[in-house]
């Protein structure tokens, strides 16, 4: 039948293996009616209705390619969508980088967190946000900061530069290792939900590294989030000194308050702001980590010597 009747670059067989077309995206969709028929009439939304809008958004979201309509897989595509339009947001006034980094940065994770994980816990969405997060970081530093296809006046250091590639490089050796760690097949220890793999000494998992953290990975983890942590500040304090320069301290160039008038500067400041951002952020989570860490050997010293 398929040779009789091929399908066109925008057509598709849907779940039901119905022959259907991109431009019925908005057409037909149950679940969505009656999610806001009771939103409008201010009743809650059912769990059961929100899964099944994301299976028809999965199933519809497709691009026109030969012999048929291509899936296009959303959770890995939005974060390459997102996360450079939104700091290209905060580009444009001061006030955008306020409402971009403490409103909508949080609100999409907030919703992220309540939706997509609820209902698609093996998700890659905040994984491919860490993918993006590090390939538009190191672009912005490389082409816009460094001039690495053309030249620009050299604010950055060849010695700079080197201990960030290394930082880099020593944080991208580590994740390799830990997803090396993540192959090995366990009969014992506790189930994870998402993984769907038993974890010895299970502490958590990381949906930013879409890995389990145990006892097989736990101290290089640690070493990562070090590594990431020192590397991510070195370069929020290049891009931010070299968009709005101020006080040199030995050979460190400080920062200073200030909106560049020139567009690539107003990127690296805000893309600066976004990397020491990062690098709060995982600075609190080796933070909680290791205070666990040591309140557990105190309770086990404790024990031990009752």
């Amino acid at each position: 039948d398929n040779d009789v009747n091929p399908l066109c670059c925008c057509e598709y067989h849907n779940r039901d293996g119905e022959r259907s077309h991109l431009l019925a995206l908005c057409c037909d969709c149950e679940a969505l009616d009656l999610a806001v028929d009771r939103m409008v009439s201010g009743r809650e939304v059912k769990s059961g209705a929100v899964g099944e809008i994301i299976d028809v958004i999965e199933e519809r979201m497709r691009f026109p390619w030969r012999h048929g309509a291509v899936k296009f897989p959303l959770g890995k595509v939005a974060p390459m969508i997102m996360l450079p339009s939104m700091l290209w947001l905060a580009t444009l006034h001061p006030y955008l980088v306020v409402f971009t980094f403490l409103l909508l940065m949080p609100a999409v994770f907030l919703i992220a967190v309540r939706t997509v994980i609820r209902h698609r816990p093996q998700t890659q969405f905040f994984l491919f946000w860490s993918y993006t997060s590090t390939a538009y970081l190191f672009y912005v530093y490389q082409v816009k900061c460094v001039g690495l296809f053309w030249d620009l006046p050299k604010v950055i250091s060849w010695w700079e530069n080197l201990v960030l590639v290394a930082g880099a490089a020593v944080s991208l050796g580590l994740y390799r290792k830990m997803r090396e760690t993540r192959k090995r097949r366990n009969s014992e220890g506790k189930m994870c939900r998402i993984c769907q793999q038993q974890v010895v000494g299970k502490d958590h998992h990381c949906v930013w590294l879409d890995m389990c953290i145990g006892s097989s990975n736990k101290r290089i983890f640690l070493l990562f989030l070090t590594s990431t942590i020192m590397t991510a500040t070195h370069l929020a304090l290049l891009l931010t000194s070299a968009a709005c320069p101020g006080q040199l301290i030995g050979p460190v160039l400080l920062p200073q308050l200030c909106w560049p008038d020139k567009e690539n500067d107003r990127l690296l400041l805000v893309v600066g702001l976004y990397s020491g951002l990062v690098a709060g952020l995982l600075a609190l989570l080796l933070g909680e980590q290791v205070t666990r860490r040591i309140r557990r050997g105190a309770g086990t010293g404790a024990a031990l010597a009752m």
